[in-house]
Order: structure tokens, then C-alpha cells, then sequence
């Protein structure tokens, strides 16, 4: 068995198939924790998918902040999605080595994300994956940092090494790591270990929002089930690991961002934010945040890991998807909030996004819920 959290998921919550929120879909074989009544309602999930491979789902509302260390029982490869939260749509990846994972969520809003944990026997082969990735200067940095994993091959007394979590400098609301282990202080190495910022974390694209959406809303059971989850789960693996290599081959020839440019590119997301119904043009926008448009085509890309087009459309489905759920308005009305005049457009690219239409979404949601 898998047991990533299982050694001390029952200190923190309470083993239950009543969870306060409707389950995406479950099996017998899950592994369900309640959140306590106290702090709100959800749960966390782990899915074993199968040998060195499992799943984890979390979906909580809560009134109370959780701010908790989790022992992670054995060392793992972690690659984490955002749906809800402060960070939505972001991406982590995570390297650890028997240690623990710091929950620091807030009260007040809903917190729903997906990881997929990688453990051996597929460890070092993905490990080595992961690696292949990236440049040879943070190559070498990043195997020469963890020589006791490939030197040891991931035996058991990793488990006793505390923070060995991969430092990633990440300002994520879903994982706030600690380490006890210094950061190299050779000269140029502190420079290089600021560069696995923009690799190890990045934004899901439209193809990721996609398989996780699927993933949630997976109609089969029995084996059936595990085959397909596994199946996506191994595609979001992929996706992320070919995302890591894009976002890490340009670092050397692209020209970096500013500070204010950077600034100007959130800004020209916010602006498509307010104006999903009519956005302007790539050309207005960029006059309007005051950048040219080549500089916020690359702007884009490289803050969001998304053109502004797929930013758009990710938007877009989003606002969709919290009318739908949250208002009493007609399908054709939250088509045209969105910005699609065309119903059969705005049907095509919810089931793009989604896997189903919206009205096959909304009546989904409704089973659940009974």
C-alpha cells in the first residue's frame, strides 16, 4: 500500500465515508478523512492507483485556518494542481524524501486540488525524468543536492533525513515547505536555485484543465476506474514533465521579464478577467497595460504558461462553471455572460473543458448532491 498520509492522516482527521461534501465519485477501497465539523466541511482522499502511484483529492470549505505538518511516509514525487483556491490554476512539483508537507489553508473560501504521488519502485525513474528536464547547470546542481537519494537508492534511511524537500522558493497557499536544509551558498548556486522558481511551478494549461476535470469526474467504477485514473493521472505526469522542459529550455536565450512587466502582464489578465464577454484585442490590451505586443504574447507564456487566448478560455469555462453553480441563470444566459453568442460554441468548449456539457454538468452536480 501506497500510505503516503496514513501515518498521521487519524491524528489529524477522522476516517469517514461521510465527508460533508459530495465525493467526485468513490470506491471501498478509498481512503477518506473527514474535515473535523469544527473547521468546516470536506475531506482529503488518497487513491491507490498502483504499485508506486497514487492519488490524492482534497476538497474542503473551511471556517477554521488549517495550518498543519503531515508526515509523509515514504519518500515521493509529488506533482500538485490547484482547481479552487487563491492559486487556482497553478502547478507544483515536489520532491520528498520522507519528510513532511505543511498545510497552511485559509477560512473562508473553498480549497480543491489534485496530486499524484510517485513512489518506488517508479521513483528513480521518474526522479531521472524529472531531471532530464532541465538544464545542465541546474542538472548538475540539482543531482549533486541530492547525491544521498541516487547514492542510497531510495532505501529506507532517507525516512530519517529531515528537510530534504526540494527548496523551490513557491509562495503557494496549498504547500508552504520548511527545510532544515541550507541553501547552497557557492558562488552563482543561490542565483541557480532562484531559476527552479519559474521551473517547478507554472500554470495548468488548457489540456491540464482538462484531464483534471475528467479525472474528478470519472464515470466508471471497479477496475474500469482505476485503469482510467490511472491513465490520466500518468497524462497529467506527462503533460507537467513536457510544461517543465518548455518553461526550462528558454531561461538561457528568452529575455526574462522585469519586475513592471510582469506587473503589466497581471494586469492585461485581470483586464480580461472583467471583460470576458467582449475582451479587447491583443493589440488594444497590450496599449492599455503599455507594453507592445510581442512583449505581451512572450509576457503570457511565460507568467501564466498559457497564451492569451487559452487564458481567456480558461477564464471563461471558470466563470461559466461558478454560474451554473452558484446562480439561477439559464444556460444560454451564462452563455452569454461569458461571451459567447453562440449556444452551441459556448456547448462545445464547456465539454472541452469539462468533458461534459453544461446541462450533463448541472445534472451531475445535482446526483452528487442528493
Amino acid at each position: 500500500m501506497t500510505a503516503l498520509f496514513l501515518h498521521q492522516m487519524n491524528e489529524l482527521f477522522t476516517p469517514s465515508t461521510s465527508v460533508g461534501l459530495p465525493l467526485f465519485h468513490a470506491d471501498l477501497s478509498d481512503r477518506i478523512w473527514q474535515i473535523p465539523v469544527a473547521m468546516g466541511q470536506g475531506f482529503v482522499r488518497e487513491i491507490e492507483l498502483s504499485r508506486g502511484l497514487s492519488l490524492v483529492i482534497v476538497d474542503c470549505e473551511l471556517t477554521q485556518a488549517i495550518e498543519q505538518n503531515v508526515a509523509l511516509f515514504r519518500p515521493s514525487l509529488e506533482f500538485e494542481f490547484c482547481l479552487v483556491g487563491n492559486n487556482s490554476g497553478s502547478n507544483l512539483t515536489m520532491l520528498h524524501l520522507g519528510d513532511r508537507k505543511r498545510l497552511q489553508l485559509p477560512s473562508g473560501q473553498r480549497h480543491l486540488w489534485v496530486e499524484v504521488f510517485v513512489t518506488t519502485p517508479r521513483l528513480e525513474s521518474y526522479f531521472s525524468g524529472l531531471l532530464e528536464q532541465l538544464s545542465p547547470n541546474l542538472r548538475q546542481l540539482a543531482k549533486r543536492y541530492f547525491e544521498p537519494l541516487e547514492c542510497s537508492g531510495l532505501d529506507n534511511s532517507l525516512l530519517h533525513r529531515q528537510g530534504a524537500t526540494l527548496p523551490m522558493l513557491h509562495d503557494s497557499e496549498l504547500s508552504r515547505l520548511s527545510s532544515s536544509e541550507p541553501m547552497p551558498e557557492a558562488d552563482g548556486e543561490a542565483e541557480l536555485w532562484l531559476e527552479f522558481e519559474p521551473v517547478l511551478s507554472g500554470r495548468s494549461t488548457v489540456a491540464m484543465q482538462n484531464i483534471l476535470n475528467q479525472l474528478l469526474d470519472c464515470p466508471y467504477q471497479g477496475i474500469s476506474r482505476q485503469l482510467y485514473l490511472e491513465s490520466k493521472a500518468l497524462e497529467l505526469i506527462t503533460l507537467r514533465l513536457e510544461q517543465i522542459a518548455a518553461q526550462n529550455q528558454p531561461l538561457a536565450s528568452a529575455k526574462i521579464l522585469s519586475a513592471e512587466d510582469t506587473k503589466k502582464i497581471y494586469q492585461a489578465r485581470e483586464i480580461l478577467r472583467q471583460q470576458l464577454k467582449q475582451p479587447p484585442s491583443l493589440i488594444a490590451l497590450a496599449r492599455q497595460v503599455g507594453l507592445n505586443d510581442c512583449t505581451l504574447k512572450r509576457g503570457f507564456r511565460q507568467v501564466f504558461g498559457m497564451t492569451a487566448f487559452e487564458c481567456l478560455y480558461h477564464d471563461r469555462m471558470q466563470q461559466a462553471q461558478q454560474l451554473l453553480e452558484t446562480s439561477d441563470m439559464a444556460i444560454k444566459q451564462v452563455a452569454a455572460a461569458v461571451g459567447y453568442t453562440s449556444r452551441s460554441s459556448f456547448y462545445t468548449a464547456f465539454r472541452k473543458q469539462f468533458g461534459v456539457g453544461p446541462h450533463e454538468y448541472l445534472m451531475q452536480r445535482r446526483k452528487n448532491s442528493v
